[in-house]
C-alpha cells in the first residue's frame, strides 16, 4: 500500500482538554486573590488588636447609648426599624449592632472579619434581653453569603466601605437586599485636598499616627457613583464637620485644649463657607434617597 503523506498542520487541532494537558493558572487571577487575603489579614489583624483596648474599657460594665451625631442621622434617614432585618457591616465590637437591635429590627446580624472583635461584641450583646440580642458572624465582605441573599432590608455601615474592594463587595452587597431595600453608610471622603495630602505625606511619618490600616483609603466621587450604580441610587448628606480637628488629633496630638477649642470653633465656621471640605459624609441609597435631605447632594 503506498504511503499517504500527511502535510504538518492539516486537519482539526485537538482541543486541549483532548490533549488532556493542564490548563495555565489565571495568574493575575491569582495574584489579585493573594493581594486580597494579605489585605484582609492585615485587617483582621489590626482590628484584633484594637478589640483589646475596647475589651479593657469594658470592664464588664458596658452599656450601650444611644445614637447621636452621625449615627443619629443614620437613624433618622432610616426611619422606623420595626420588622426590619438589619446588615451591620464591619460591626466591629458591636456598638452600632446593639444600636440597631434597641431600635426595634426584628434581625440585627453583625459581620465583621475581627474574631476578637465580635468576641467583645458578643460578650456586649449579653447586657439586652435574650430575644433583642444581634448575632454575629465572622464573614468577609467581599465573598457572597448562599443564607444572606435577598433577605436584608436594610444595609448599615459605620466606616466599612472604604476597607474595601468596592469592585467585589458592591455586587455581593447588592444581592442581600430585598426588594425595595435600603442602605446607609458613615464614611470618610477624599474631597478636601489637603486632607488627602496630609494622609498620603504625614500620616506614618514625622511623628504623626496612623488611626486606621495602611489599605483603607476615603472614597472618591467616582466611589460614590459606583456605589449609587449597584445601591440603587445614592445621596450624600454632609456628616458632623472635622477638618481642623483631624489635624489637631493627627498632628498637633490635642497639645492643649484651648487649641482644640479653636480648631473647633473653626470647623463651625467652615462648615458654612466649605461644606466640603468635611472629612465625614453619610452615604445614603435607596428609596428614600430621592426625597432629599437638608445639607445633601444627589448622585
Amino acid at each position: 500500500m503506498p504511503a499517504v503523506a500527511v502535510k504538518r498542520g492539516t486537519g482539526p487541532r485537538p482541543k486541549r482538554e483532548e490533549r488532556n494537558e493542564p490548563r495555565e493558572p489565571d495568574v493575575r487571577q491569582k495574584v489579585e486573590g493573594l493581594e486580597r487575603q494579605d489585605r484582609q489579614e492585615r485587617e483582621a489583624a489590626f482590628f484584633d488588636e484594637l478589640s483589646k483596648r475596647a475589651l479593657s474599657e469594658d470592664a464588664d460594665d458596658f452599656r450601650p447609648g444611644t445614637a447621636g451625631g452621625n449615627l443619629g442621622a443614620m437613624f433618622d434617614w432610616l426611619g422606623d426599624l420595626h420588622g426590619k432585618r438589619v446588615l451591620d457591616l464591619c460591626c466591629g465590637t458591636g456598638t452600632t449592632s446593639l444600636l440597631l437591635a434597641q431600635s426595634g429590627a426584628e434581625e440585627v446580624i453583625g459581620c465583621d472579619v475581627s474574631d476578637s472583635s465580635l468576641d467583645v461584641a458578643r460578650g456586649r450583646a449579653a447586657v439586652l434581653d435574650a430575644g433583642q440580642r444581634p448575632s454575629f458572624v465572622q464573614h468577609d465582605l467581599e465573598t457572597p453569603h448562599a443564607e444572606w441573599e435577598g433577605h436584608f432590608d436594610v444595609l448599615f455601615g459605620s466606616y466599612a466601605l472604604h476597607h474595601l474592594d468596592l469592585r467585589r463587595c458592591l455586587p455581593v452587597l447588592s444581592g442581600y437586599l430585598r426588594p425595595g431595600g435600603r442602605s446607609v453608610f458613615l464614611e470618610t471622603s477624599a474631597r478636601n485636598p489637603l486632607l488627602r495630602w496630609s494622609r498620603r505625606w504625614l500620616t506614618g511619618r514625622l511623628g504623626v499616627p496612623r488611626y486606621g490600616t495602611v489599605d483603607e483609603r476615603p472614597l472618591t466621587r467616582d466611589d460614590l457613583q459606583t456605589i449609587s450604580c449597584h445601591l440603587g441610587g445614592c445621596q450624600v448628606i454632609n456628616g458632623d464637620y472635622a477638618f481642623l480637628r483631624i489635624l489637631d488629633r493627627q498632628i498637633l496630638h490635642y497639645r492643649s485644649r484651648a487649641l482644640s477649642g479653636i480648631c473647633a470653633a473653626g470647623d463651625t465656621l467652615l462648615s458654612r463657607a466649605y461644606p466640603s471640605g468635611s472629612y465625614h459624609i453619610i452615604v445614603a441609597c435607596g428609596p428614600v434617597a430621592d426625597h432629599g435631605t437638608p445639607g445633601s447632594y444627589s448622585l
